[in-house]
């Protein structure tokens, strides 16, 4: 899944709030060190209890490129910190958001676990690590797309 990523053009501006906010994107060719905490969220599986009325948030580490098999350029592999708690099916597309800076930055959206089984919602066991697609990998294409469509 080299290109996990769509963008969608809203039909009316967003209204910000003090509970929502706009997140920054990473340039082009910005890596996460690892070890580094992000958050993920989603209204996923949890367990087999089907999807979630409340969205879910959990803490997740940045592990080596040799922790998952992937595409190492587009994508980063995260480990849940918290036992059992990561995505799911119904996360795909999700933010991994990073505060870097005092600032917040969507650094990937979900893509795929490395173990279990997303379809029956057998997910976040103790070794299974989280594949995201890179935003820093996208930048350009990101940018290129808000400038011809807005």
């Amino acid at each position: 899944m080299r290109h996990d990523i769509a963008l969608i053009k809203l039909n009316a501006p967003v209204q910000f709030s003090d509970v929502v906010r706009p997140a920054c994107l990473p340039s082009l060719g910005w890596d996460l060190r690892v070890g580094s905490l992000c958050y993920v969220t989603g209204w996923g599986e949890t367990r087999g209890t089907g999807f979630n009325h409340a969205l879910k948030q959990t803490d997740v580490s940045i592990m080596p490129k040799s922790n998952c098999s992937f595409e190492e350029h587009s994508q980063i592999c995260v480990k849940n910190q918290k036992g059992f708690q990561s995505t799911c099916h119904g996360d795909s597309g999700g933010p991994l958001a990073c505060k870097l800076g005092g600032r917040w930055y969507v650094m990937g959206a979900t893509s795929y676990g490395t173990m279990g089984n997303f379809m029956h919602g057998l997910c976040a066991m103790p070794e299974q690590r989280t594949v995201f697609m890179k935003m820093s990998d996208k930048a350009d294409w990101i940018q290129k797309m808000i400038d011809m469509y807005s």
